[in-house]
């Protein structure tokens, strides 16, 4: 091998041998330094074994196949190389690529034989060792930054300016550079048009051969792969995306590509809700002007000012935007996705899905527009069609979103909580790492009545308040529930208090933030202080503009007023779309904050309603079709109701 700074090592049992040589040829066809080791994990003497490990120490990524065979062998040469790999991924730095096992059968993760430190990443599956392209460019950005093929950071002091790699020297290293970099383009939609005469003298330089990309457009091209890689949009991709961009605009302040780039990280970030702050919203708004004066013609630096624009308060807007680049750019799938996106979270749903017809099939087997999708027939009710869609992208190319997704249908709207707990099985053990995931993952085990499990899943998030995925809410909420369920009363109040400090804080930079008060209500009601509760609770409802029947019904139940709770519910269960019901009645079901009203006749009955409803639509031969407006809404409801119990429910 002759860099072994820049090697892969693959690992494998001598029965896999086959596939090694697959996977192995097809990282050598693109350039990639492969270590294989045609002996296929015999053993060997002294000379050999310290070969071995010396390439495990300098390798710059681990490739151990997992199968049949490695299950069925609990000795083996392939097991040392597996150990010493795990004990050096400990000295390296979290979030950092270095073990990515392959799964080359249908051996499931959570049987697996292997190092504790395997589960702490995604794993890929490689049926037979056939690497598909999508997956092989993935792996080329990965090895890309680990190799150093791509500009990176390295002894760089107070002050300096980043270092850079030389570009190789080789044919075969200056191929993969150029493969490496056409490839980020392809994902990330490289468009780069020609500023109008009136721009500024500074405006985005032209496009420039992929050999002579600046070190600023390097860094931007890495952040683009990054966030528009279906199976890398997670926290750590866009904090390290965040991370690229901001030492690209200090290498080159004039390039409004660069900005652009930036600006739409950002707005990202905003859009996942990753990070909700003040700070975040004025950078974005910062980086989304730049590009505009410096690259106001860029498709970039358009797709950052609709995303800016969506998530900071004018959807209507960043829809006519999208809609006219979409005009000059049609086979630019992003543009499609962010459409369908802005659409989804303004509940225009009929009209996402639309998009998928009006994308002329551009859409079509996209992961992460297949999972808006899923999504889409979720909120709409017609979860059967909702589970089929989500299994496909499951089986395909697995996102965090159809996980997401998937075990939102199953444990919050169809409230199949064994099949919901199964599911969790299934999650990748990195992906069990997200915040969305852990939310999640902890109403499931509170909703089961498991306490202890909830808050082992909630230890492994560092942060103590989700912003997240599909509520947000304070980490320490959660955990008092999770300890009251495990009959620990004095630490569930003690967890309140601290979620309490969390929230004061918060509150303090934003003081009129209707959904903090809310929760500062709900945690000063859960701590026994009732007057300032209901005080908090009246400032929430001045500032709210749409109340939330729902989320008051909770905070009553906490105040102790079951009464009142209940009617808000029963006034505002007609307004409530199918969907909404559905979640709404998985929380009067099981979840541990309204059991005060669990028994209560009135809502035994709403329960009762909406689970034949649901039971119906999902045994049916045609997908449930909720009503278009309220008056059939209500009609859908209230069906099976007697007319004197319909006028006492309809008598406000």
């Amino acid at each position: 091998m002759s860099d072994a700074g820049k090697a892969v090592f693959l690992s494998y049992a001598s029965q896999d041998a086959d596939a090694a040589k697959r996977i192995a040829d097809a990282l050598r066809a693109a350039g990639v330094e492969v270590w294989f080791d045609a002996a296929g994990g015999l053993e060997h003497g002294d000379e050999w074994d310290a070969k071995i490990r010396r390439q495990i120490k300098e390798c710059v990524l681990f490739l151990p196949l997992i199968s049949a065979n490695t299950q069925a062998r609990e000795e083996g040469y392939f097991r040392i190389e597996w150990e010493l790999a795990a004990e050096r991924a400990m000295g390296i730095a979290s979030g950092t690529a270095f073990i990515l096992p392959i799964v080359i059968d249908d051996t499931r993760e959570p049987s697996a034989l292997v190092p504790d430190r395997f589960r702490k990443v995604q794993w890929t599956r490689l049926t037979g060792g056939n690497v598909p392209p999508e997956v092989l460019a993935r792996f080329l950005k990965l090895w890309s930054h680990r190799a150093g093929v791509v500009m990176h950071e390295a002894g760089r002091s107070s002050g300096s300016a980043p270092a850079v790699s030389p570009l190789p020297k080789s044919r075969t290293g200056l191929r993969v550079l150029a493969a490496v970099t056409l490839m980020v383009a392809a994902l990330g939609g490289w468009f780069i048009l020609k500023p109008e005469a009136k721009a500024p003298a500074a405006a985005a330089p032209a496009p420039v051969p992929v050999s002579g990309l600046s070190e600023a457009r390097q860094l931007t091209a890495q952040a683009r792969a990054l966030i528009d890689d279906d199976l890398l949009a997670v926290r750590e991709s866009y904090r390290l995306a965040d991370e690229f961009c901001r030492r690209a605009v200090t290498l080159d302040a004039t390039d409004g590509e660069v900005w652009a780039t930036a600006a739409r990280v950002s707005g990202l970030i905003l859009q996942a809700k990753y990070e909700m702050t003040p700070e975040r919203k004025e950078l974005a708004k910062t980086q989304v002007e730049r590009a505009s004066r410096l690259a106001p013609d860029s498709i970039e630096t358009g797709l950052a000012m609709a995303t800016y624009l969506a998530v900071n308060g004018d959807p209507v807007q960043g829809e006519r935007l999208l809609r006219q680049l979409i005009r000059r750019v049609p086979a630019d799938k992003r543009l499609w996705r962010q459409l369908v996106t802005i659409l989804f979270e303004n509940e225009r749903l009929p009209e996402a899905l639309e998009i998928f017809t009006q994308s002329a099939g551009l859409l079509d087997g996209d992961p992460r527009a297949e999972t808006l999708r899923g999504a889409t027939l979720i909120r709409l009710g017609r979860y059967r069609e909702a589970e089929a869609v989500l299994n496909q992208v499951l089986q395909r190319s697995p996102t965090k979103a159809a996980y997401s997704w998937q075990l939102v249908l199953l444990g919050f709207y169809r409230c199949d909580l064994p099949a919901a707990s199964r599911f969790l099985d299934q999650i990748p053990s990195g992906l069990m790492q997200e915040d969305a995931m852990i939310n999640l993952a902890a109403e499931i085990w509170l909703r089961l009545g498991e306490g202890d499990k909830a808050l082992k899943v909630l230890q492994k998030s560092p942060r103590d308040f989700f912003e997240e995925g599909f509520e947000i809410r304070p980490k320490g909420y959660v955990a008092g529930h999770a300890l009251q369920l495990a009959g620990r009363p004095t630490a569930a109040l003690a967890e309140w208090r601290q979620a309490l400090v969390v929230m004061e804080k918060r509150l303090a930079a934003n003081p009129n933030q209707p959904l903090l008060l809310y929760w500062h209500a709900l945690l000063q009601a859960l701590t026994g202080q009732k007057v300032a509760a209901l005080e908090t609770r009246k400032l929430y409802r001045e500032l709210e503009t749409k109340p939330d029947a729902w989320f008051d019904a909770i905070l009553l139940v906490a105040l102790g007023d079951n009464e009142q709770a209940i009617l808000g519910l029963l006034e505002g269960w007609p307004k409530a779309n199918y969907n909404l019901r559905s979640d709404i009645r998985g929380d009067l079901m099981y979840a541990p904050w309204l059991a005060a009203i669990r028994q209560d006749p009135r809502i035994q009955r709403l329960i009762a309603e909406h689970t034949a409803a649901i039971e119906r639509d999902h045994a049916g031969p045609a997908a449930s079709q909720p009503a278009a407006d309220d008056k059939s809404v209500a009609v859908l409801a209230f069906a099976n109701l007697s007319d004197d119990k319909a006028n006492e429910y309809f008598s406000d």
